[in-house]
């Protein structure tokens, strides 16, 4: 059933013609890799597994704009094979694609998908049989009334499906009503009173209804652009409600060489929405999956870096992440998480470079440290091009764990080559 929905949401976006549109462009990507480990499953070394890994990639970039229309997609899929079957064989697919569709000035179709890998425990270890995907869709009608020629109300129903790869006890579905006042203080500048309501069915849990009322001013400058929500958010069920504040504050510094940005953000959400698949472009797997339907409260971090200006030859980025989670009826699956990433790359001539990161991320649970763990993990890449659409790189990644519990503690060495062409 998951497979025939995305199906049938990307005919609907194939509708989009692409002869009259202003805008396309396409990138697409195909990756061979294999490489051989010294610890596939990840354990102590006493039942440690050496085996060749094998990972075929492919990724489609792609935009399409015209007069009435417009539709964006960036998918990766991936298949990974285990030589010795260390883990399972998967196929996964990763990314977000949106469409909107303009019926008139004042009246808009929006659909959108987005999945996500997820660790199911964040407490073992991220093998195959512990990661599941989430998939969102969602389907809107933004109806937009002109009160006076600086404000505007926009009522938005809209209804979205949550659907997991392979536990469908966290799916839902939600019907939502959303209704938002801007009032345009300037041309760059603006502020919004936004109300939310959402009914939630379940499918292995009691029917829930969320609210959310909140105040929020946005700004566009040349270099600095931001965005300030607060309010509060409450869930509501036949026992009763569970209420708090909500705070988002979304950040970008950009002036051409150097850019930062930052995302704070504290909600009510529950274990099957999370984030709401946010930051795709994340490595970590900082929003879990869980296993049992929960509300949560949850305050979340983001702060980046990155520069082309630090060396002629060079390009960086650096990114720190924090969570924090208390589970309202689960509350042993309460924890906190903080990540620390880098990544340099170095061109040496106009045909390598070199490329090399670092993370490090700390999980802490509230109750008991028995689960608690650190990891680390490294990459070392020398990239060589073929031509103008093919490299060859050699590569090397390092990986380990140190668990409050000693029999949870593992290292992993890998040594790949993989080839990569770009059309």
């Amino acid at each position: 059933m998951l497979q025939k929905t995305i199906s049938a949401f990307l005919g609907a976006i194939a509708l989009i013609p692409l002869s009259s549109a202003i805008h396309a462009e396409t990138e697409l990507e195909l990756k061979l890799e294999s490489g051989f480990s010294n610890n596939a499953n990840k354990t102590n070394k006493a039942n440690a597994i050496k085996e060749r890994q094998d990972v075929v990639t492919a990724r489609i970039k792609s935009s399409r704009i015209n007069s009435t229309s417009s539709a964006i997609v960036d998918y990766s899929i991936e298949h990974e094979n285990y030589s010795k079957d260390s883990q399972e064989n998967e196929t996964n697919l990763e990314g977000s694609a949106s469409a909107r569709f303009n019926l008139s000035p004042n009246l808009k179709v929006n659909l959108n998908h987005s999945a996500k890998r997820l660790i199911n425990n964040p407490s073992e270890t991220a093998i195959s049989n512990n990661l599941q995907n989430r998939n969102i869709f969602s389907a809107s009608v933004d109806a937009k009334f002109h009160v006076t020629p600086l404000q505007v109300v926009t009522v938005t129903p809209s209804l979205a499906a949550i659907r997991y790869s392979d536990d469908n006890n966290q799916d839902s579905d939600r019907a939502t009503l959303d209704m938002s006042w801007v009032w345009r203080l300037q041309e760059k500048s603006r502020i919004k009173i936004n109300l939310q309501n959402s009914e939630i069915d379940y499918r292995s849990a009691a029917n829930q209804s969320y609210q959310q009322l909140t105040l929020g001013y946005e700004r566009e400058n040349r270099l600095l652009t931001y965005s300030a929500e607060a309010g509060v958010n409450r869930f509501t069920t036949s026992s009763g409600s569970k209420n708090g504040p909500y705070f988002n504050l979304q950040a970008t510094y950009d002036n051409q060489g150097h850019k930062f940005s930052i995302n704070a953000r504290r909600q009510l959400t529950d274990t099957s929405f999370g984030n709401g698949n946010q930051n795709l472009t994340s490595s970590s797997n900082i929003d879990s999956a869980g296993t049992n339907i929960d509300q949560i409260e949850q305050d979340s971090f983001i702060l980046s870096y990155s520069s082309r200006l630090l060396c002629v030859r060079c390009s960086f980025k650096a990114q720190t992440e924090f969570k924090d989670e208390t589970h309202v009826n689960n509350p042993q699956e309460s924890l906190n998480e903080r990540i620390i990433a880098s990544s340099i790359r170095y061109l040496l001539n106009e045909r390598s470079n070199l490329s090399s990161s670092i993370s490090l991320k700390a999980t802490e649970y509230k109750q008991g440290d028995s689960r608690d763990f650190d990891e680390l993990s490294a990459r070392l890449g020398y990239e060589l091009s073929l031509s103008k659409a093919s490299s060859l790189e050699l590569f090397s990644e390092y990986e380990t764990k140190d668990a409050s519990q000693p029999i949870n503690d593992y290292s992993e060495l890998i040594f790949g080559l993989s080839f990569i062409y770009r059309l």
